[in-house]
C-alpha cells in the first residue's frame, strides 16, 4: 500500500507486473499517500483503468475513469467492529438510500458476481458474516439489540491480564533509533490530525488552517515572521504557505495539518508531498514523520 505510486508509474521493482485497474474504496491517496508528487504522477498514468467509489468528489476522484457513488454509514444496515472495540456492532440504517449509491460490500459483490464467483461467498447480511465468525472462530455469537452492550463491561479483550503492553522485553521487533538532523533540511515536519478532519475526510467543507506552525526560535533564526509567506521545500517538493508561530512547538519541529486537499494550496501540494516512500523496519509501515524540510521567505 505504501508503494502504490511507484506501482501506478510502472515501477517493475515495486510490483513486477504492469497495473492494468486501480480501484479505490474510502480513501483519497492523491492526498493522504506518502511522496505526494509520485502518487500524483501514478494517478495521471492513462495506461491505468482507474475508478473511484465514494460519497464526494474527492481529489483522487477528479483523476479517475469512472466514478462511483458510495453510501454513507446512515444508510447501511452492516455488522462492523470499530477502531478499540472489542465487539462486533450492528448498524441500522437512519435514512432511505440516496440515488444509485451502494455499499462497499454490495460493490464487491455485483463485481464477483460479473467475475464468475459465487455470490454466496460475498453475503453481507449482518447474520451470515456472524455465522462465519462462529465457524472460524470455534465461539458463540449473539446479535443483541442494538445499544444494549457496553464495552468492558458486557464484553472484554480475550488476551488473559486485559493489559495493554508497550514494550516486552523479549520482543525481537527494532527500537526506534535517533537519527541527526539533515544540515541541509533540518527540520522535521509532521502532520498530525486536527479536530476538523478524519484523515481527509470533511476538508472539503471545514479544512484545519492552511499553515505551518514553527517554533519561535527556528523563526527568529531565519528572520521570519508570524503570518509572513514561507516556503517550505525539501527534494521532493516546495510549497508556498502562511507561517504560524508557535511557542507549543518544539525547536527543531514544523507542523502542517494532515488531510488538506489539493485546492488548499497554491502548487497544489499538502504535507504528504514532502513525506518519503520508504518503508520502515516494523512491518514496512509508511514513514509520514521523517520529512525533514526547510522554511524560507517566500
Amino acid at each position: 500500500m505504501n508503494h502504490v505510486g511507484r506501482v501506478l508509474r510502472g515501477d517493475v521493482d515495486a510490483w513486477p507486473v504492469a497495473a492494468k485497474v486501480f480501484l479505490v474504496q474510502g480513501a483519497n491517496p492523491a492526498v493522504t499517500a506518502v511522496d505526494q508528487v509520485g502518487m500524483l504522477a501514478g494517478l495521471a498514468n492513462e495506461e491505468i483503468f482507474s475508478i473511484v467509489h465514494d460519497q464526494v468528489m474527492t481529489d483522487t476522484a477528479k483523476f479517475a475513469d469512472v466514478v462511483l457513488p458510495a453510501t454513507t454509514h446512515f444508510e447501511v444496515h452492516d455488522l462492523v467492529g470499530s477502531y478499540g472495540s472489542y465487539t462486533a456492532q450492528v448498524i441500522a440504517p437512519v435514512i432511505e438510500r440516496v440515488g444509485q449509491s451502494r455499499t462497499n460490500s454490495e460493490f464487491a459483490t455485483g463485481l464477483a458476481i460479473r467475475l464468475g464467483f459465487d455470490a454466496a461467498e460475498f453475503n453481507s447480511e449482518p447474520q451470515f458474516i456472524a455465522d462465519r465468525i462462529v465457524a472460524q472462530r470455534g465461539e458463540s455469537v449473539q446479535l443483541r439489540a442494538i445499544g444494549s452492550t457496553v464495552q468492558f463491561k458486557d464484553t472484554w479483550p480475550t488476551f488473559a491480564d486485559k493489559r495493554a503492553r508497550l514494550f516486552v522485553a523479549e520482543s525481537e521487533l527494532p527500537l526506534p533509533k535517533f537519527r541527526e538532523p539533515d544540515e541541509k533540511y533540518p527540520l522535521t515536519l509532521i502532520s498530525p490530525a486536527t479536530s476538523h478532519t478524519i484523515n481527509s475526510m470533511f476538508a472539503d467543507t471545514d479544512p484545519p488552517r492552511v499553515a505551518v506552525l514553527m517554533n519561535p526560535q527556528d523563526a527568529e533564526r531565519r528572520k521570519l515572521t508570524d503570518a509572513q509567506r514561507v516556503v517550505v521545500r525539501n527534494d521532493k517538493a516546495s510549497l508556498e504557505i502562511d507561517l504560524v508561530i508557535d511557542e507549543t512547538l518544539r525547536p527543531g519541529v514544523c507542523f502542517i495539518p494532515k488531510g488538506l486537499w489539493l485546492r488548499a494550496t497554491k502548487s497544489g501540494l499538502t504535507s504528504n508531498a514532502f513525506a518519503p516512500d520508504e518503508l520502515n523496519d516494523l512491518a514496512s509501515g509508511a514513514c509520514f514523520n521523517d520529512a525533514r524540510v526547510e522554511v524560507t521567505m517566500a
